[in-house]
């Protein structure tokens, strides 16, 4: 009975660590977003609003019927049913192809929002990677660092005892202490910031606040950004041809082109087609009667409408130069500054951080055999916290620089999950 209650509690206890604690590759939290994220779930409506808007434009207007009795004289009374009474049945017919007209322009619409519904899903891609590397990076700093100031913490534990001993001085004891609380106050606003960017990506990816996310981006992951994989003109044609924003200005191009042939094909005045029947009508009675009729386009011809349509084009084709200019000169942007930040990181030796770490795992014992200075030791210990400080934010303004260009190319060079646009 012991042993199963041991057993249930042990399955509990970690039950309870891995649904506290969500271990995430890139691709996990890739996935998280497309499944979860409600701005995607919300936008996708607006693609489904589209399609039945499409839906909507290729159904037929609905017929008109009418019934007219007389409602009241001396004679017969209200109502007279037996009397005279018209019955009339009519049907609007769009003719000069305005039916197919109003499908083409509802499926341009449906295209503009597929492609707005990509370029969010990439707006988003780009804001989960760059938390999730934010927060990556900045703990490989806390965890480096904390272990520096444990050392400092049992170093000032063991001259607590000395000094009341008469063994160093308090100016000693101060000192180290000063050093614990800079590096302690470094930490906690490393660990701000990674709340921050933990805020973020729980919001992102739909996650309950409880829920503590940890990144572990695979070695894959890590290394695929290489700018041996990134030719800048290549990079700019091709995102002339696949960039969302692009495809958003052809879209809105289409769409006011088909806007344009819809109110032209305005003009034309639908025709109206009916049959009626009168009982004891003036002529005969009981006559079928059959009519048709338009209105007679002389005063409005949908010139404002069309007009519109057409500044609307102008405006759209100077719109989509625009983008490109805009995209072509952040594409550049995002390749010179991988360019420096890959130049400044080629600068260092491999095995500086390595060699650096191996020389720290001895500092506090040779402090404490006297092998090194008050002054020489917190001089280390500083440097060591701003060298791993300055080496993880080179790493990380590194990595967001690729994503940067990866963004604002508008196609995955460096992903290897590639999001497709819905259909």
């Amino acid at each position: 009975m012991q042993k199963s209650l041991f057993c249930f509690s042990l399955l509990l206890f970690v039950n309870f660590f891995y649904t506290q604690n969500k271990n995430l590759t890139l691709a996990d939290a890739d996935d998280l977003l497309i499944k979860n994220n409600l701005s995607l779930l919300a936008a996708r409506y607006e693609v489904d609003m589209a399609e039945a808007n499409k839906i909507q434009a290729r159904l037929f207007d609905n017929p008109d019927i009418s019934f007219q009795v007389p409602a009241y004289s001396k004679d017969k009374g209200w109502f007279d049913l037996n009397g005279d009474y018209e019955l009339t049945l009519q049907q609007a017919i769009k003719i000069a192809g305005k039916k197919k007209s109003g499908v083409n322009l509802a499926e341009s619409q449906k295209q503009l929002a597929n492609w707005q519904y990509e370029l969010l899903v990439k707006q988003l891609i780009y804001a989960v990677h760059n938390s999730y590397f934010t927060i990556y990076y900045l703990q490989q700093s806390i965890n480096k660092t904390s272990v520096e100031i444990e050392k400092i913490k049992t170093i000032i534990d063991a001259l607590q005892v000395q000094y009341k001993k008469g063994n160093v001085t308090l100016n000693e004891v101060i000192r180290m202490t000063a050093s614990y609380n800079s590096l302690s106050s470094d930490v906690l606003e490393l660990q701000n910031t990674i709340s921050g960017e933990q805020n973020n990506l729980r919001t992102l990816l739909l996650i309950k606040p409880e829920y503590e996310l940890t990144p572990t981006p695979t070695t894959t992951e890590l290394n695929k950004y290489s700018l041996q994989l990134i030719n800048l003109n290549d990079a700019i044609d091709k995102s002339m041809a696949q960039h969302p924003e692009i495809k958003i200005a052809e879209a809105e191009i289409y769409m006011n082109q088909m806007q344009l042939k819809y109110e032209k094909k305005q003009v034309i005045p639908d025709l109206q087609l009916g049959i009626g029947f009168s009982k004891n009508g003036e002529y005969v009675k009981n006559e079928t009667l059959a009519n048709i009729g338009f209105s007679i386009p002389i005063f409005n011809r949908n010139q404002g409408n069309i007009k519109n349509a057409e500044y609307k084009i102008k405006q759209s084709e100077i719109e989509k130069k625009n983008q490109e200019n805009i995209i072509s000169n952040q594409i550049k942007l995002s390749f010179e500054k991988i360019k420096a930040l890959e130049n400044r990181y080629s600068h260092l030796d491999p095995e500086f951080e390595k060699q650096f770490d191996f020389l720290m795992t001895s500092v506090s014992d040779n402090y404490m055999k006297r092998n090194l200075s008050l002054l020489e030791f917190t001089d280390l210990i500083e440097t060591y916290h701003e060298q791993i400080i300055q080496l993880n934010n080179l790493k990380l303004q590194k990595l967001l620089a690729y994503e940067e260009l990866n963004y604002n190319t508008g196609y995955a060079i460096f992903n290897n999950n590639v999001i497709k646009p819905i259909n």
